[in-house]
């Protein structure tokens, strides 16, 4: 296959994958999320132009945002939901949640679940870790969610277009040279914002002057996931505190895992090896007595 022939198969692919997902997600919505300012009531009346299933996952992710001591309280009107996540993340989680036919073969929940535990690793251990402001800290967010969008794109032209997919030669090999490229184009489709192309587009781990980039800790992340997954026959094995019965640990960052991964249907790709803290174990030593 030559470069003119890549050429023409890859805008076929753009052009058939990018219409199908127009057709799903109302400009109109994305749009609106673009304004911060937007009335209450029209960011309420939003979630009737959203399919049920994703409004039903904000909502899950939104009431799973905070846990332990931090919980506020079950969030109930999409208002909310908005404010909680944040209105960029509601605008891409839509995006994001509306790729066709990824929940439909292995190799999509696959794709699906390490993206989302990617999020999970910048979101709520990297950002932290590496004390980044919030702007960086969405940079690195969004950027782990989207890393392999391209790779999604893929997978869901071939469950969509399976004889021309074959016709197109559309293997392994030939996502590997191509889902950057994909990617990109998505990201300029459904504009979204330049750092995010720029992770996506970035083949090596980049520094700063004296720190590592976004797009660097974007790649740990991904790397970090992709070696659990491997290890642990394609799931994410951890080991953490977990709250107990006693109240003598009511909050974990395992807990928080553990209940960000259940708000996307996700708890069969998790296993949490507990680990007792020192005040655990001592309760349970005398409880033992």
């Amino acid at each position: 296959m030559d470069d003119r022939q890549t050429d023409l198969i890859l805008q076929d692919i753009t052009d058939k994958l990018f219409s199908q997902l127009h057709g799903v997600i109302d400009a109109e919505v994305l749009d609106l999320l673009d304004n911060p300012d937007v009335d209450q009531y029209v960011i309420e009346s939003l979630k009737t132009k959203i399919s049920p299933e994703i409004t039903g996952r904000l909502f899950s992710m939104a009431n799973a945002a905070y846990t332990g001591k931090l919980r506020s309280g079950t969030i109930k009107n999409f208002y909310d939901v908005v404010l909680r996540l944040g209105f960029d993340h509601v605008k891409f989680f839509i995006v994001f949640h509306s790729l066709p036919h990824i929940s439909q073969n292995r190799e999509g929940n696959l794709l699906f679940a390490k993206s989302y535990f990617r999020y999970i690793i910048a979101r709520i251990l990297f950002a932290k870790e590496f004390n980044l402001k919030p702007q960086e800290k969405k940079e690195l967010e969004l950027g782990a969610l989207f890393y392999e969008i391209g790779k999604l794109l893929f997978c869901s032209f071939r469950q969509s277009f399976p004889h021309l997919s074959m016709d197109y030669g559309i293997d392994d090999n030939f996502i590997e040279r191509h889902h950057r490229w994909l990617g990109t184009k998505f990201c300029d489709n459904f504009h979204l914002p330049g750092y995010v192309k720029e992770t996506i587009a970035s083949e090596y781990f980049t520094l700063e002057v004296e720190l590592i980039s976004v797009s660097g800790m974007v790649m740990m992340a991904h790397f970090l996931v992709e070696s659990i997954f491997s290890a642990s026959g394609d799931r994410f094995v951890i080991r953490s505190p977990m709250p107990d019965d006693q109240d003598v640990l009511n909050h974990s960052t395992g807990l928080v895992i553990k209940e960000l991964v259940a708000s996307v249907g996700l708890s069969n790709y998790l296993t949490i090896e507990t680990v007792l803290t020192a005040a655990q174990r001592e309760n349970a030593a005398l409880a033992s007595r």
